[in-house]
């Protein structure tokens, strides 16, 4: 089996990496057969976009943590608000970020993996834009910025082919935001 070299990148060589780039104009390569340090310039740059977002990021999480400390429910106007009022930023900033980013099998010790560059990224930097994610993931798609009468609930068919049978352990909604409210930035 081949050994394969993995590189590590803190946030200050994303940062570094990308000033050295920024000359760089030329690649030499063609659409269909793109130079491959142009690709890694154009993945870091994204990541470092959402790093841009991690100081609003923290600040709405903070909020939210105190609504939630403050009301410990889910169904208070307090929460609706909040998740009406960062549905925007979310959709137009943060959206792409989880569903590119995240590792939810834990399969790269905590840090962001780009596979077609073997570089590992450092994820603490990045805790407040996750948290905020995975936040509005869950309130958002739970349907939590819009008054309970309004919420669109499909109840589950036995009969339907995909049917799983209700997991009585499953944490409520409240319980996994509260869970996410935990993580710290050194975790």
């Amino acid at each position: 089996m081949r050994n394969v070299l993995k590189i590590y990148y803190s946030i200050t060589d994303v940062e570094e990496y990308l000033d050295e780039m920024k000359s760089v104009t030329d690649f030499n390569d063609t659409i269909l057969e793109p130079n491959p340090e142009r690709l890694k310039l154009f993945h870091l740059k994204e990541l470092y976009q959402f790093y841009t977002f991690a100081v609003p990021c923290n600040k709405m999480v903070q909020e939210l943590k105190k609504i939630i400390d403050s009301e410990n429910d889910l169904e208070c106007e307090d929460v609706r608000l909040w998740v009406q009022e960062n549905t925007l930023f979310f959709r137009n900033n943060i959206f792409s970020f989880g569903y590119s980013y995240t590792d939810e099998k834990g399969e790269h010790d905590g840090n962001f993996f780009l596979p077609q560059h073997n570089l590992y990224v450092e994820r603490a930097p990045f805790v407040p834009v996750i948290q905020y994610w995975y936040l509005m993931k869950n309130l958002y798609f739970g349907q939590y910025h819009l008054v309970k009468e309004e919420r669109k609930v499909e109840e589950a068919n036995p009969n339907d082919y995909y049917y799983q049978e209700p997991n009585p352990n499953h944490p409520s909604d409240l319980d996994i935001v509260k869970q996410i409210l935990q993580i710290s930035q050194h975790s």
